[in-house]
């Protein structure tokens, strides 16, 4: 019995249990994502980027823009670099991708549990940043970074932009410390572009608990703005831009003082969400938060009152409380790059941008719920009455409890497209977004009806307008279908919507036109290979092989593992009479993409013109492949004719 007793001891007080607690207790909220789908911007990234399909396309991860379709002008290879790892261990199953989010956000829980102990240092304290890591880990506002496989960008930079904190602060131990935090500056940076604003965490915190001279201080910052101005300049290299396309920002031809005034509203709604975190949603549109356009609009002047009453108490509590007062300041700062008035971004509001600003929101949560019992047992005990400690431990499980079960549900509602977006317009049924979204997931029917409400309330909503566009060339309506594709392009040019109405009027065809088209898409997307897969359709189809042949091989320099492009330049081949490299190209199509029939069956016949009896056995596997498709039915018969044809040849039995 005593040896239990001093085993239990020796456990209670091993200074590892509260991590390994924290991080289970993160892991557990999280159980229940593993059979979630790829769901919105996870499929454009991790199911339609080629670059992480391969490892031989990893120097494109820092060669090119985040984003292949829009022109988002992001700019974040390390984040890249995960999901081609990711997808070399695992390909497309969802499985791993969710895995490796939750055990980030375990990490990243473990992470703030150590940092915190920068700043409540005694044992007493232990309790709060137990407490403060705990809301972290459970808390909704991190569901969408968790479960957005692309919110991976999140959670390395956070992990990346904490740990260089960790480091900043231990460098008088060093050089080495200061160059590591250094180098997880950059990587934090090329995770996400809001990791740039470590910076000014570090000088608040040399400001707050450093004293040194201005010197000094310059001294200790030169070296993360001169890593800043790097990868600045990288990035600007890459894409040519600093910030977002024009087409992309949220609050295109709204005046600066209406987007300050919103943003506001904005910053009060996130409080709001932190402490009531009912009711998320992904898309927030100006639906549910109106632009502002005078003090005097709904909800400005309270919005305004808060954040002020937020700063005074930081400024009142700085001799009294200065840790308390950093923790308050925290969300101001790390809120800045979505705010839309330093930089504009795509984005109202987004929970994702929540969880770098919850290392604040949870120190204050934290310490309302120790603070209050702590001093209420003091003054009882002068009293000689119960301590309400224990109390202030159960309000503590409580709400742990209750933000837990919270995000349990909303994992659920992330289960797949039509579920999550479901929900979204349960709660907010005229997000034009939402329907379109929706309507991407749905039969034609059902979603013909959300995508016609949508522009209903929204004539020029460009997401909604190429959603229709795709509903009606699936019923055959093609002069609908480019007069929406038409417009979309009109309000927000991107380079699938191009794709789009190139292959539409590619086969109704309109050559030239298609041809223009596409080669609008390369111009928008010059490092798309589909545009030029296309694009070479078209010119073979008029008769130019050779002009069809180098945009080909444009197509495998870009994306080297593409199917599609090596069954066009087995095409070009064929056509140009060389059956062996025909065969070659073709052979590798099918490895690459075994179910692409058309490759399968292109491959037959070039095999007929130097080998029947590949011929007979290419056939064969085609029609194995494909027989039970209606849509091959009469590719399959003229397989099944080939073979039987060439069976009688002279020579074979």
């Amino acid at each position: 019995m005593d040896t239990l007793t001093r085993q239990f001891e020796r456990i209670r007080n091993d200074r590892r249990l509260p991590a390994v607690v924290l991080f289970l207790l993160a892991a557990a909220v999280y159980a229940n994502t593993y059979g979630n789908q790829f769901t919105y911007d996870d499929r454009a990234v991790v199911l339609s980027d080629h670059r992480i399909r391969s490892l031989h396309s990893l120097a494109s991860l820092f060669t090119r823009d985040y984003w292949m379709l829009e022109g988002t002008n992001l700019y974040r290879p390390v984040t890249m670099l995960t999901l081609a790892l990711n997808y070399a261990l695992s390909g497309e199953s969802p499985l791993s991708y969710h895995l490796i989010s939750q055990l980030l956000h375990g990490l990243n829980t473990v992470l703030l549990f150590l940092f915190l102990g920068n700043f409540f240092r005694d044992e007493g304290h232990l309790r709060l940043r137990f407490l403060a890591a705990a809301v972290f880990a459970v808390h909704p506002a991190a569901t969408e970074a968790v479960n957005l496989v692309v919110g991976r960008a999140e959670l390395l930079a956070f992990a990346f932009s904490l740990s260089a904190f960790q480091l900043f602060i231990r460098r008088g131990r060093g050089t080495g410390y200061l160059r590591g935090s250094l180098l997880l500056y950059v990587l934090a940076m090329l995770s996400k572009e809001s990791a740039m604003i470590l910076p000014l965490f570090l000088l608040l915190y040399h400001l707050f608990f450093e004293r040194g001279t201005d010197r000094s201080r310059f001294r200790d910052m030169a070296g993360y703005g001169a890593a800043f101005l790097l990868i600045a300049a990288v990035r600007y290299a890459v894409i040519g831009s600093f910030g977002p396309d024009e087409s992309m920002q949220y609050f295109k031809g709204i005046s600066w003082t209406s987007t300050a005034l919103t943003m506001a509203k904005v910053m009060a709604y996130y409080g709001k969400i932190v402490l009531w975190p009912v009711g998320l949603q992904v898309l927030y549109g100006f639906n549910d938060i109106p632009v502002a356009s005078s003090l005097l609009d709904p909800w400005v002047l309270p919005s305004i009152a808060v954040l002020l009453a937020l700063a005074a108490a930081a400024w009142l509590l700085y001799r009294r409380d200065r840790t308390l007062s950093f923790f308050i300041v925290w969300p101001f700062i790390a809120f800045l790059p979505v705010m839309n008035v330093i930089v504009p971004t795509g984005a109202l509001l987004g929970i994702r941008f929540l969880y770098l600003p919850m290392v604040g929101y949870s120190v204050l949560i934290a310490s309302l719920l120790t603070m209050l019992p702590d001093r209420a047992a003091a003054a009882l005990q002068r009293e000689r009455s119960l301590q309400p400690r224990r109390w202030g431990d159960l309000a503590a499980g409580a709400v742990l409890l209750f933000l837990a079960v919270l995000t349990v549900v909303r994992n659920s509602e992330w289960k797949d497209s039509e579920t999550l977006f479901s929900k979204e317009l349960a709660r907010s049924p005229e997000s034009t977004l939402a329907l379109s979204v929706l309507a991407q997931s749905l039969p034609l029917e059902r979603a013909e009806a959300l995508a016609l409400k949508s522009l209903a309330l929204n004539p020029i909503e460009p997401v909604s307008l190429y959603v229709m566009g795709t509903l009606l060339e699936k019923k055959g309506d093609y002069a609908g279908a480019e007069q929406f594709y038409r417009r979309s392009l009109t309000g927000h040019p991107t380079a699938e919507t191009l794709q789009a109405l190139g292959r539409l009027l590619s086969n109704t065809g309109r050559l030239a036109e298609a041809e223009e088209v596409f080669r609008k898409a390369i111009g928008l997307k010059p490092y798309w290979s589909p545009a030029y897969e296309d694009l070479a359709v078209v010119l073979l189809r008029k008769g130019e092989r050779d002009a069809a042949l180098s945009l080909v091989q444009q197509a495998l320099r870009i994306n080297p593992g593409s199917a599609a492009a090596y069954n066009l330049l087995g095409t070009c081949y064929k056509e140009a009479g060389d059956a062996g490299k025909a065969i070659q190209a073709f052979q590798r199509a099918i490895a690459a993409a075994p179910d692409l029939l058309e490759a399968r069956y292109n491959l037959a016949d070039s095999y007929e013109q130097i080998d029947p009896a590949m011929a007979v056995r290419a056939w064969q596997e085609y029609v194995q492949a494909a027989e039970t498709l209606d849509s091959e039915r009469a590719w399959v018969a003229h397989a099944r004719g080939r073979i039987e044809a060439l069976s009688r040849m002279p020579g074979r039995r």
